[in-house]
């Protein structure tokens, strides 16, 4: 026989809504609600003190029979009295006013007088309950338990609802409500219960234990928290007896839940009005903090709704702070001029300014996910009850993206180290098609122009001014913070024929359909703040990102153009540009323009990154018929290598970094036979590989090449090692600094053997 545990684990990011959702439950069922938060934390539901110390400290089996015993007493003698009281006579709102009795008053820190009484009952009744148990055997007295306090519980609801039936009704819903009400017990902030150890297992391990055994009577136990708080030695141990002639239960492991609603707010407007599907946004409004935080989690626009109307300026103001604390998950910061960033934060926020993803074949990106998850807002879109395999995403969410950007600006995170060492140790897939460089690019050159129409001093201290951020910049200048070098005629071509045409975006996000870079798509995508990556390209397609923008001041479907980028372009074999790729980067048929409009098409901008080739910067402008007398403009820009003289987010100093980047990403054969760029050890690796290529030392060992035979590939791949072995320097010199003085000389001197 299988049947199913009668607990599960709710699992998801912090401010998602998890609690909210079993407050919601509720209101007309029965929960039995226990806050294990520990003190300090400013959330709601405040944490129920003497529970959780209770539970801390030396739980036993004894203990753990005691409690549960103790709280369906209390339970019960609860709802009897509240019956009485208000004269509530039916079980959802018996339900519901006991929910209101046990949250009324409550504050971020502290329960109401209710709630803190009702626990404190439930304690003093499990101590002498403890004591009871404890003389078992010992004297005549019986001694109840938890069974019996939960059936008599069960029983004072069943008989609320069945009296609510007529006599025919109650004898047709007489087998349906055997196993109803539901009784649920919620532990929020579980994951702390299985940091505790307690009798050769945790708190969790005999809670769930404890609950399992009560599985024939109508309870179910929820575990919230935003790690995964279990392990097999924790759970009832189910396994066969194979000696055994009785027949056993196989309890099926339930699915840890993740699913929770976010843009649940997305609707409401500042002045308190509901926007419907014929209402259009404003691009100042978008841009704005109000329309950013009712986007995403339930957290943002939870935090402005509880201020009131004489603090909502301070709050909307200082939610990007908040943001970024929750983001970093370190709420007291307050400067971050000085900060040092972790490898997990740093992957926070570049996580949530583009589509980063764990390497699901290196042994760490499981914890590295449930870490993310845990403690900076990553979200959990699929797990299985072993947590083996994961799927987790950084959503789209503006407000967090918008976090994200500010912290960037400090002086101390420069995007390009942070993304090679997170590649370097942190599990993290490199992309398909050096997209990720491309998209660092876009990011920096879009944060650049953002930085360069506001007060620089807002970014120290993340406080906004009186008049707001001005987020939204023209596409001019966009371009001109991207390319450096272009053609006078093309810049001016750019601002003339732009003129008024503007861009909002603060994060790259990953689609999967093609279909999305429809304009169809592009409005609400431009609201949102999201540049658009399509992951599933196909061979024919020649399209991997769209940059939507905006002329005018509403956003609608017929205001919106867009910025094509293709970010895998490869030269002619004479170096010149491949110009033919532009006619496959045709807005009409990706869908970004249509044949239909009336109007005259807004212009397009396509640009093409070749960043393996050698540096080279061409651009053009034409004017393209597509239909009979009419025609669209496109300024083709095509973009080669990684230089600073070409890109303006490169600066000199960085170009090293950048070429290492590129190496990492370009999926070259050749890496692994750099052997961190020295040029002996690197010469030994390729004899390891005889006959894989033409460079000579793949062949030295076992068939000399005759001079002159190796090809050309050879020469350049000494020089490229020579390239990397300065591009490493840096995670060399990290290295040798992690090694004790004695590791040091050890290995210098096997260097010099060698």
């Amino acid at each position: 026989m299988r049947s199913n545990q009668n607990f599960c684990h709710i699992i998801q990011s912090s401010g998602t809504g998890k609690s909210r959702m079993i407050d919601q439950l509720s209101t007309t069922h029965l929960v039995l609600p226990i806050c294990l938060r520990m003190p300090g934390l400013s959330k709601l539901p405040p944490p129920d003190h003497r529970v959780r110390d209770f539970l801390g400290h030396g739980l036993t089996p004894r203990y753990t029979e005691a409690f549960f015993i103790a709280l369906f007493q209390v339970a019960l003698q609860a709802l009897q009295e509240l019956r009485k009281q208000a004269e509530l006579h039916d079980y959802a709102r018996l339900a519901g006013e006991f929910r209101l009795r046990m949250t009324e008053g409550q504050t971020l820190r502290n329960s109401n007088e209710y709630r803190r009484v009702f626990y404190d009952k439930v304690i003093e009744i499990t101590e002498k309950n403890y004591s009871d148990l404890s003389r078992v055997g010992t004297e005549s007295k019986p001694v109840i338990t938890s069974g019996c306090a939960l059936t008599a519980l069960s029983q004072f609801l069943r008989q609320l609802v069945l009296d609510k039936l007529s006599p025919s009704e109650r004898a047709i819903e007489g087998n349906i409500t055997k196993d109803w009400p539901l009784i649920v017990i919620s532990f929020d902030d579980a994951s702390s219960l299985t940091k505790i150890e307690a009798c050769k297992t945790t708190v969790f391990g005999l809670l769930s234990r404890k609950i399992q055994s009560l599985n024939y009577a109508p309870v179910y136990a929820l575990f919230i928290s935003t790690s995964w708080p279990f392990s097999p030695r924790e759970l009832p141990d189910h396994k066969p007896d194979h000696s055994s002639h009785i027949l056993r239960r196989v309890i099926a492991p339930v699915i840890p839940y993740t699913v929770v609603s976010f843009d649940e707010f997305a609707l409401k407007r500042e002045d308190g009005s509901v926007r419907t599907c014929n209402s259009i946004l404003t691009i100042s409004e978008i841009s704005g903090e109000w329309f950013m935080s009712h986007l995403g989690r339930a957290l943002w626009p939870s935090r402005i709704g509880h201020t009131t109307r004489n603090d909502l300026d301070s709050v909307k103001n200082s939610i990007v702070s908040f943001a970024a604390g929750e983001l970093l998950n370190d709420s007291k910061f307050n400067n971050l001029e000085k900060y040092s960033f972790s490898n997990t934060q740093k992957f926070a926020c570049l996580g949530q300014r583009f589509s980063l993803e764990f390497d699901p074949k290196q042994a760490a990106s499981c914890e590295r996910q449930k870490a993310q998850v845990e403690r900076h807002l990553r979200i959990y879109l699929q797990v299985d009850p072993t947590f083996e395999s994961l799927v987790t995403v950084s959503s789209s969410e503006p407000l967090l993206s918008e976090a994200a950007f500010a912290v960037m600006q400090n002086s101390g995170f420069i995007a390009a180290d942070a993304l090679y060492h997170l590649f370097k140790r942190h599990s993290v897939r490199t992309g398909d098609r050096e997209e990720l460089l491309v998209f660092l690019l876009l990011t920096q050159a879009r944060d650049a122009a953002v930085c360069a129409q506001n007060d620089q001093a807002m970014w120290k201290y993340m406080q906004a001014p009186a008049e707001g951020w001005n987020r939204v910049i023209s596409v001019s200048t966009f371009i001109e913070n991207l390319f450096e070098g272009l053609p006078d005629s093309i810049v001016e071509g750019i601002r003339q024929d732009f003129a008024g045409m503007k861009l909002h975006f603060n994060q790259i996000k990953k689609v999967h359909e093609q279909a999305v870079m429809q304009r169809f798509y592009l409005a609400p995508m431009f609201a949102r703040g999201i540049g658009i990556f399509c992951a599933d390209r196909q061979l024919e397609e020649s399209v991997d990102v769209v940059l939507p923008f905006l002329i005018g001041e509403h956003v609608c479907e017929s205001s919106i153009g867009s910025i094509l980028i293709n970010t895998r372009g490869s030269s002619l074999n004479d170096g010149n540009p491949n110009w033919d790729v532009f006619d496959e980067m045709d807005p009409f048929v990706l869908g970004t323009l249509d044949f239909d409009d009336d109007n005259c098409p807004l212009p397009v901008i396509r640009v093409v990154f070749a960043l393996a080739e050698k540096p080279a910067l061409h651009a053009k402008r034409e004017e393209i018929e597509y239909d009979e007398n009419k025609s669209f403009v496109a300024y083709n820009i095509w973009c080669a290598g990684l230089s600073s003289d070409l890109l303006k987010p490169i600066t000199k100093a960085q170009e090293r970094r950048w070429s290492s980047l590129l190496d990492i990403v370009s999926h070259s054969w050749q890496g692994p036979f750099k052997a961190n760029g020295r040029k002996r050890m690197h010469s030994r690796s390729q004899t390891m590989a005889p006959g894989v290529a033409s460079d000579s030392m793949f062949w030295k060992n076992f068939f000399p090449l005759p001079d002159g035979e190796s090809s050309e590939s050879g020469g350049d791949e000494s020089c490229d090692s020579a390239e990397e072995h300065d591009s490493d320097k840096d995670s060399v010199d990290e290295e040798l600094a992690n090694m004790t003085k004695e590791q040091q000389a050890q290995l210098i001197a096997q260097l010099d053997n060698l």
